[in-house]
């Protein structure tokens, strides 16, 4: 049921994008508005801050979409499947419109460009949440996404940096993996072979330099437009496999 919500919740992200993004505009807000309102409504109680703020901030919500799901988990496969799917187009939203293309340019344009094609895109957290939704379920897709909108809370930022270290170590380097077979092998593994297991790297250098390789040798001599292109391009190669992947473990449980 995992790969058909996905792919239930992929064509209604299309489906939204297409439509004036109002609907992502929505979620997006959703989302910014409970960080406020847990600021406003919890900043004065002592364990708002630290691993208590962290626990209160991502945790209630998904402790509350858990007593949902068990409620309609007797006998109400459609419905869950719905839900399922629904949780996940909620989760797959960037909060904020993220940007990570390297190319250089000190073109205005060139940078309106870059957000028009991929402010919906941020890969990290899309592999994160599938990685985790796929382990635990919606619960775990809830909760990693209520992490990264905690990125914005500065009372809880040592504590989720170390936590977002851990929940991001393996998706990262899946998704560094699934660009090796989606694009330049070799040029990959070459540029971030030595460092890919390295505890002590930061996973965001790390998927940079792989994405450059999987696109190499063209990569340089393309123009940005161009260069936006493939680089969104490889980022939905990425996907395809994660969910080629998914699908094939799916059948075979």
């Amino acid at each position: 049921m995992k790969f058909v919500a996905l792919m239930f919740a992929f064509v209604l992200g299309y489906l939204a994008q297409n439509g004036k993004h109002a609907v992502i505009n929505e979620i997006r807000a959703g989302f910014e508005k409970y960080a406020r309102w847990f600021e406003q409504r919890f900043t004065s109680i002592e364990l708002s801050s630290g691993w208590g703020g962290l626990v209160m901030f991502a945790l209630v919500p998904s402790v509350i979409l858990g007593i949902l799901i068990h409620i309609i988990s007797g006998g109400f496969t459609l419905l869950l499947l719905i839900l399922h799917a629904l949780v996940l187009l909620v989760c797959l939203v960037p909060v904020e419109p993220e940007i990570r293309f390297n190319h250089e340019s000190t073109d205005d344009k060139d940078d309106k460009r870059a957000e028009d094609i991929q402010s919906d895109f941020d890969i990290e957290q899309i592999v994160s949440i599938i990685f985790w939704y796929f382990v635990l379920g919606p619960l775990g897709a809830l909760t990693v996404k209520l992490l990264f909108v905690g990125r914005q809370r500065t009372q809880i930022q040592q504590e989720l940096g170390r936590l977002m270290f851990i929940i991001n170590w393996l998706p990262g380097r899946l998704l560094i993996l699934s660009y090796a077979l989606v694009g330049n092998f070799h040029g990959v593994v070459s540029a971030v072979g030595n460092d890919i297991f390295k505890l002590d790297v930061n996973i965001q250098s790390l998927e940079q330099a792989a994405e450059k390789s999987a696109l190499w040798p063209h990569f340089d001599e393309l123009e940005t437009d161009e260069a936006i292109t493939q680089t969104a391009a490889l980022y939905r190669r990425a996907i395809i496999c994660w969910l080629a992947i998914i699908a094939l473990i799916s059948i075979t449980l």
